[in-house]
């Protein structure tokens, strides 16, 4: 499934699922990619979105912790999760990209506008979904 993932993606879903874990979550939420994903890419953060990545994932961190789940667990993606990255495919394939990466799975986030994820970057201050669209496609 990933092999179409840049290595930054990739590295962003891996810090989802350690930050589910570490909040005891039974799955990967959009916060949980969108805090793997303002570790990951922090300079596009800044970049496209114009947000401050450190305050960011402060905000993204502060659900209770509950308990732990264990390293090794299977943790599957909730369906906003697999929606967001469905959108974030077209949105790669629509700015002509071959690969997805960390920026497009942003955009899926941004897609899937009901999400917690997408709410936190509205309530931050995000320019619109459009708009982001730009600034990454100009960028490439």
């Amino acid at each position: 499934m990933f092999n179409r993932y840049t290595e930054s993606a990739r590295r962003a879903f891996f810090l989802a699922r350690c930050q589910a874990s570490r909040l005891g979550s039974p799955s990967i939420d959009t916060e949980h990619l969108l805090f793997g994903i303002t570790q990951e890419s922090a300079e596009a953060i800044k970049l496209h979105l114009k947000l401050d990545a450190v305050a960011l994932r402060e905000q993204l961190a502060t659900k209770p912790v509950s308990s732990r789940s264990p390293a090794s667990t299977d943790m599957p993606f909730d369906r906003e999760v697999k929606r967001a990255i469905a959108y974030a495919v077209k949105e790669a394939k629509l700015l002509g990209r071959k690969s997805i990466e960390a920026e497009h799975l942003l955009l899926g986030i941004m897609r899937e506008d009901h999400c917690p994820a997408a709410k936190a970057l509205t309530m931050a201050g995000a320019p619109a979904l459009a708009d982001v669209r730009k600034s990454i496609s100009a960028s490439h």
